[in-house]
């Protein structure tokens, strides 16, 4: 899943993912990083059309929640997928790489919430996350609570230490695109 939800506040409300560049929509940049698999989902609220070039779209409000916290995208792709797990990017992160994945997956067997790190940060939405959780997911959002990061230490996640910080570089300024 690509987690394109957000409203573009820190980039003059522009559709991040949509923005270019070096020729392409960071959308495509995150795409590309991403395993295939059978259905690739797009979490989004606005440009739906757009985004369905990518994937499925899934929307916020098939919830019927009203929260602002990209995990409302998370649980509305684990509501509309086949599949046991799923693994979630945000966007606007076209640093990441093929294979970026792999430890996570390695780290399934223990989990089933797992999170990147790297040596500063944890990465709370570059994640995989198991089916089973959707109710968890479910419950924390109905109490209002909005945070990713809260949510996975609720849920004692298991974080996957990477050692390259700068393939999870988020993108939110017109400097950025330089």
């Amino acid at each position: 899943m690509i987690l394109c939800g957000g409203r573009g506040s820190r980039l003059n409300h522009q559709n991040k993912p949509l923005v270019s560049w070096k020729g392409k929509p960071l959308i495509e940049y995150v795409a590309k990083s991403l395993p295939k698999s059978t259905e690739q989902f797009i979490s989004a609220n606005r440009d739906l059309e757009k985004y369905s070039r990518y994937g499925r779209v899934v929307t916020d409000s098939i919830t019927g929640l009203e929260s602002v916290s990209p995990l409302v995208g998370v649980l509305a792709a684990l509501h509309q997928m086949a599949n046991k797990w799923l693994l979630c990017a945000p966007g606007d992160t076209p640093m990441l790489q093929k294979g970026w994945e792999q430890p996570l997956l390695g780290a399934a067997s223990n989990a089933s919430l797992v999170c990147a790190k790297d040596a500063q940060h944890l990465q709370p939405l570059h994640l995989l996350i198991h089916i089973s959780e959707k109710k968890h997911l479910r419950s924390y959002l109905s109490k209002g609570n909005k945070s990713a990061i809260n949510f996975l230490n609720e849920r004692k996640a298991q974080a996957v230490e990477f050692t390259n910080p700068a393939i999870f570089k988020n993108f939110n300024s017109a400097g950025d695109f330089t």
